[in-house]
């Protein structure tokens, strides 16, 4: 998408546009195709048809299109600001769940513990690359990385898989790359394989963030002070293995439900730490918000315990309820304090 993004394509095709419509035309071109796809497969395996894995390609494509262009826009228009940072930053962190939702369906994981693990995966990903932004003041990416070869990665499965069929991820490996790299390796599906492979490019991509802001901070003690900050991704993590495995018949019955409630609070999460980051101030470890996660966790383990508090699935549902309602108050709040400050409109470039 080089060529489009030179300013005169840019003109042409956007006009004075405001970036941040280009950035929420992103959102959709994901959100869209994950419904379809959830619609066919519930329980995030199964088989859709082809047009469907198009869909989600050609979405995601266009995703990627208008995340890069939207920056590009803001330039070109002299419309860039912190609150442009922020409602970049934001979308992605919810398109974050609404892909690996595309990704664990397309590789037919079902809900496995290798669904709920590549949930995460996305999630530490995208942390990581904002807390370093957050210590360092750059966003740094290796030579691959997972916003541009990464994306373009899942587009190309998306298309194969259209074109294969997704019982093709159920195959073993071997049947379908017999290479001598693999051969020592036990026996398991393609998904499965697919599965370790981003783990480990996630591993050295967190090392990467780790150790560029271990260098730029001045001593150990601000480090570790830094590491902490990575508590309300684990305090999330593990409230979510909780509910995962004590409310496992809730998750099953409304799996997407059970990855947007997380996911948003993930969206919390990280945009604090962006909105902090712009205001040159303290991210706080701890929120109000988590006491209706912790209250949810510590019902799920009790009705598995014996202990009947509140139906499980009617916690979870409720849960998600008030997750949507703090989010987009947050956002909404936000958003709309920042533009009166810097006195902009959010959509349009400037007052009419």
């Amino acid at each position: 998408w080089g060529g489009i993004q030179q300013g005169g394509t840019c003109l042409a095709v956007f006009g004075t546009t405001r970036p941040n419509v280009l950035t929420l035309s992103g959102l959709f071109c994901i959100l869209i195709p994950c419904l379809v796809l959830h619609s066919y497969c519930p329980v995030l395996a199964g088989e859709a048809p082809g047009w469907v894995y198009v869909l989600c390609g050609v979405g995601i494509f266009a995703y990627m299109t208008l995340d890069n262009i939207d920056g590009k826009q803001a330039r070109r228009t002299r419309s860039g600001s912190a609150l442009g940072q922020l409602f970049d930053h934001g979308v992605d962190g919810i398109v974050v769940s609404l892909m690996q939702v595309i990704i664990v369906t397309m590789l037919q994981l079902g809900i496995s513990k290798f669904s709920f693990w590549t949930l995460f995966m996305g999630y530490y990903g995208f942390f990581g690359a904002t807390w370093e932004e957050f210590h360092t003041h750059h966003m740094t990416f290796g030579v691959v990385n997972g916003p541009c070869e990464g994306i373009l990665l899942v587009v190309f499965l998306c298309f194969l898989t259209a074109f294969t069929g997704a019982d093709m991820w159920t195959w073993d490996y071997m049947d379908v790359l017999p290479w001598k790299i693999f051969g020592r390796l036990p026996p398991m599906s393609l998904n499965v394989l697919m599965f370790y492979l981003t783990l480990i490019f996630l591993v050295i991509t967190i090392f990467t963030n780790f150790r560029n802001t271990y260098q730029k901070l001045a001593t150990r003690g601000e480090f570790i002070t830094a590491v902490t900050q990575w508590l309300p991704i684990e305090i999330l993590n593990i409230a979510a293995a909780v509910v995962w495995t004590y409310s496992w018949e809730s998750v099953m019955k409304f799996p997407l439900v059970f990855v947007l409630t997380f996911g948003l609070l993930f969206a919390y999460i990280n945009s604090t730490l962006i909105l902090k980051h712009v205001a040159a101030e303290e991210f706080p470890i701890l929120s109000h918000h988590f006491i209706p996660i912790l209250v949810v966790a510590g019902n799920s383990y009790l009705n598995a315990s014996g202990y009947h508090l509140f139906d499980p699935t009617a916690a979870l549902l409720v849960l998600f309820l008030y997750v949507l309602g703090a989010y987009f108050h947050f956002a909404f709040t936000v958003t709309n304090t920042i533009a009166t400050f810097l006195r902009i409109r959010v959509f349009k470039i400037a007052f009419r």
